[in-house]
């Protein structure tokens, strides 16, 4: 809320398990749920499956792209509910610098549906982790997510600034 107003009631949740079947190639399978009253999303369900390629896994740099199928189900508030198959793509990309004073992170996922290519939403992810004390991390992140064809009278952009505080295993 600010000052009285409500500007945000969302959720997001994901889920995603992968299994190597060469030194930089695996598969996958995901779900991931997303409620969001902007957008008139009461939920949007994705559950997919693809392969992936590890360019670089070190531990100081990561970087994998993914690409698979999904099937898409959105349930709205007021608008018509959609579902579709659909492509998905990602991008998982971090780096420490300055002998791990911090790391550099960008994940990046979209969904096109292969029935009506309107059908795209992409969700991205990009900040800075810094180290506190031990486990004890600050991040500073940047969330863009955009819908090529929102619901009427929704906007296509939606972003958000976090600074938050957590604890790394």
């Amino acid at each position: 809320e600010d000052e009285g107003e409500k500007t945000a009631n969302n959720a997001y949740g994901f889920l995603k398990y992968d299994h190597f079947v060469h030194k930089k190639w695996f598969v996958y399978s995901n779900a991931s749920f997303e409620r969001d009253e902007f957008k008139d999303l009461n939920l949007r369900s994705t559950l997919g499956a693809g392969a992936g390629y590890q360019f670089i896994e070190s531990p100081i740099t990561n970087l994998s792209l993914e690409a698979g199928l999904s099937y898409v189900n959105e349930d709205f508030d007021e608008a018509e509910d959609d579902d579709y198959p659909g492509g998905r793509w990602a991008l998982n990309f971090d780096r420490y610098f300055r002998d791990r004073t911090f790391q550099f992170f960008h994940f990046h996922e979209g969904f096109v549906g292969l029935e009506d290519t309107e059908d795209i939403f992409i969700r991205s992810q990009t900040g800075v982790r810094i180290p506190i004390y031990k486990n004890l991390k600050s991040t500073l992140q940047y969330n863009y997510d955009w819908d090529k064809s929102p619901k009427p009278g929704r906007k296509k952009v939606d972003e958000m600034y976090l600074l938050t505080l957590g604890y790394q295993w």
